[in-house]
């Protein structure tokens, strides 16, 4: 099974037609097929995974390839933040940011 595949079952070679017609019938601009990688990497640091689980799932072999990757949420750095014992100032500069 994959993930994109052709009407024969293989997979597909390329999806750029499609991901362009896409983005044009549903009027989205400027948001690339890549930038799924920056959203599905930051999905995963927000729910607790490790940077080395996301490596694998990417296929990284360098670190500092995944963390270019992983971004933290706003609401992920707030329950961080929660977890301190007076980060009421703190959340206050993150919400201001």
């Amino acid at each position: 099974m994959y993930l994109f595949a052709g009407a024969d079952g293989k997979p597909l070679t390329t999806i750029k037609t499609a991901w362009r017609n896409l983005m044009r019938w549903s009027q989205i601009t400027g948001f690339r097929i890549h930038d799924l990688r920056h959203t599905f990497a930051s999905r995963l640091i927000d729910e607790g995974a490790t940077l080395q689980e996301i490596a694998a799932l990417l296929g990284h072999t360098q670190a500092v390839t995944t963390f270019r990757y992983a971004h933290l949420s706003l609401e992920a750095q707030k329950r961080l933040l929660a977890r301190l014992a007076s980060p009421s100032k703190l959340m206050a500069m993150l919400e201001a940011s």
